[in-house]
């Protein structure tokens, strides 16, 4: 019995209709997944809506008079303890930055909800000001921070220090100023993240880095965060701890080098190698100098040797 195939004409057809099915379909997929990551980029919005409300509870004389607004930052909500310090965009799963701004107008009865990132408590309307923040003039209008007597910044003004870990570490002063020339360095809040947390020091003693924030923001809502990055180096070199028994007997063939070997580090990261295992001739007798070697994160060797008893 003869099985026929397919024509290349009923081959095109199949792959016609499934391309069209495609076409179809897709645009819905499409929006199913770009509805899902607004509803939880919203989420994320109306936390800090919701932060800059309980805020604005404990600290009502900033909220503004009629037909006036106030500013506050996320750099200062976070410093305040009124929001997490990890807050990311759904989109790009990048933190939202410290200046981004948080507007509070008192609104009375003339609210109008047309901005979606916006929420109505009473007579004031907490709007993050997204578009304030993407507009193509936010460059020129921003406010300026300058750390004064630093010589860490790259050609980019980005801040970087290296200090031995135990050493002191010195905050830098800072100015800051309005696009038109107004001192507003009483504005500035500073945040110090250790391991994606808000910190009340650089304890220099923890090796790691840690990321000092600058915000400002001027009488118009337009903000500015610069970052110096702190790196706790680690100076001192791992110690590699031997057991007290280094006699082996004769009769063993063979023996585990490593048994009761460890060592001890600021990272807690020991990788123990021996150099030289293969010079040991169990069955032996005789002394044998047996050489470790352990390097932690840091890059800090310590080689230690080891005299092995074979009796």
């Amino acid at each position: 019995m003869n099985k026929k195939g397919f024509t290349l004409i009923e081959l095109l057809a199949v792959l016609t209709i499934l391309i069209i099915i495609f076409l179809l379909v897709f645009p819905s997929i499409k929006n199913i997944i770009s509805s899902s990551e607004d509803t939880v980029n919203q989420t994320q919005i109306n936390t800090i809506l919701n932060a800059s409300y309980d805020y604005s509870l404990e600290n009502l004389n900033i909220l503004p008079k009629d037909g006036n607004k106030v500013f506050i930052t996320l750099g200062q909500l976070k410093n305040y303890g009124y929001i997490s310090s990890d807050v990311r965009d759904s989109n790009t799963d990048e933190q939202f930055p410290d200046d981004y701004v948080i507007s509070i107008s008192n609104v009375g009865s003339n609210y109008k909800n047309e901005d979606t990132y916006a929420k109505k408590s009473g007579n004031y309307l907490y709007k993050v000001e997204v578009e304030l923040m993407n507009s193509s003039n936010y460059e020129s209008k921003k406010p300026e921070i300058l750390l004064l007597d630093i010589e860490d910044a790259d050609s980019k003004g980005n801040y970087f220090k290296t200090i031995n870990q135990g050493d002191e570490y010195i905050p830098a002063d800072y100015i800051a100023k309005s696009s038109n020339g107004n001192d507003i360095t009483d504005n500035v809040v500073v945040n110090i993240m250790y391991n994606n947390n808000i910190v009340d020091d650089i304890d220099t003693s923890k090796i790691g880095i840690y990321y000092v924030n600058y915000t400002v923001i001027d009488a118009f809502g337009y903000a500015n965060t610069i970052v110096r990055s702190i790196t706790i180096n680690d100076i001192e070199a791992p110690k590699i701890i031997f057991p007290e028994n280094n006699t082996i007997s004769v009769n063993l063939n063979s023996y585990d080098l490593m048994e009761g070997v460890s060592c001890t580090d600021n990272s807690n990261s020991c990788d123990i190698i021996i150099e030289n295992a293969e010079d040991v001739k169990f069955g032996v007798v005789g002394k044998y100098i047996v050489k470790y070697i352990v390097r932690d994160l840091s890059g800090n060797t310590t080689i230690s040797e080891r005299i092995i008893t074979i009796e």
